[in-house]
């Protein structure tokens, strides 16, 4: 069982590009940032990546998918009012 959380910023950047700038407008699908996971992965904790969702006031988060999902799937999951 890998241990958790998410310690990468020791890392000062290394294996990680950002593919968009703070207020840039980005479109559905749009790639936010590049990962070069076999860089990091024995450098840090675990590869596993939370997702935190923020300013969802009177909004739902509904995982419709879980556990291991092919690159290109979608749906994994909506936001309601």
């Amino acid at each position: 069982m890998p241990k958790g959380g998410v310690d990468t910023v020791n890392l000062d950047g290394e294996g990680f590009e950002t593919l968009v700038i703070d207020g840039q407008v980005i479109q559905c699908g749009e790639p936010l940032l590049l990962v070069d996971l076999e860089n990091i992965k024995d450098k840090v904790p675990s590869i596993i990546t939370p997702v935190v969702f923020t300013s969802l006031v009177g909004q739902e988060v509904t995982l419709n998918k879980s556990g291991f999902q092919r690159a290109g799937s979608t749906n994994f999951i909506s936001i309601n009012k």
